[in-house]
């Protein structure tokens, strides 16, 4: 099975011939012919980025824990928006009652992955 590659700037995947290998590195380098990213195998995603979901469901933090997710607010929300992949391990908090709670820049997160990768 072949590899896959996507930017992670814009999610588009790379198909064969829009990389190419480095000899003096021993790396793939990409440029991502939608938005103009560069860099290497290193750097590009090996899964597309998902689509920001919104969080349906309550926020007791015992329920939230057991099953592994937890409440990220500001400011360490940022970091999380800044760090690749978020949207597939998170969803914004955006009824009402959870806004009044924590504000407009809240997320439930896997906590595994936060704790790994933010």
């Amino acid at each position: 099975m072949e590899q896959k590659y996507y930017c992670p700037e814009c999610g588009h995947e790379f198909v064969q011939g829009e990389s190419n290998y480095n000899y003096d590195t021993a790396k793939l380098d990409f440029e991502c012919p939608e938005c103009g990213w560069q860099g290497t195998d290193e750097e590009v995603d090996d899964e597309p980025e998902g689509e920001l979901e919104i969080w349906n469901g309550g926020y007791n933090q015992r329920l939230l824990k057991k099953e592994g997710l937890t409440i990220v607010t500001w400011p360490d929300s940022q970091y999380l928006t800044e760090t690749r992949g978020h949207r597939n391990h998170s969803w914004l908090i955006n009824d009402t009652r959870g806004l009044n709670r924590f504000g407009s820049c809240a997320y439930v997160v896997e906590i595994d992955w936060y704790n790994e990768n933010v």
